[in-house]
């Protein structure tokens, strides 16, 4: 009985986190990416193909997120002699 209903929390937990990451992607303030792709993880376990994919896809968005920061942090430096002053 624990076992199904173990099943079923995760779930419920996944469907709402992918619902939730679906309007996060339209309405700001939600982080859509982070929280679809936690729904997508408890959806689909690591054993199945479609879950290694999703991970794959995952590590993917990380890395592209990182150089995107990398490259961001080298255009424009956050040093205050370099800041010019909005007053």
């Amino acid at each position: 009985m624990t076992d199904t209903f173990k099943k079923l929390l995760r779930k419920s937990a996944g469907v709402s986190l992918v619902g939730i990451g679906a309007i996060g992607m339209i309405v700001p303030g939600i982080q859509g990416i982070v929280t679809l792709s936690a729904g997508l993880l408890l959806l689909y376990p690591e054993d199945t193909e479609k879950g290694r994919r999703i991970r794959e896809w995952i590590h993917r968005k990380e890395e592209e997120a990182a150089a995107d920061l990398e490259r961001r942090r080298k255009e424009r430096p956050l040093s205050r002699k370099k800041r010019s002053r909005w007053f």
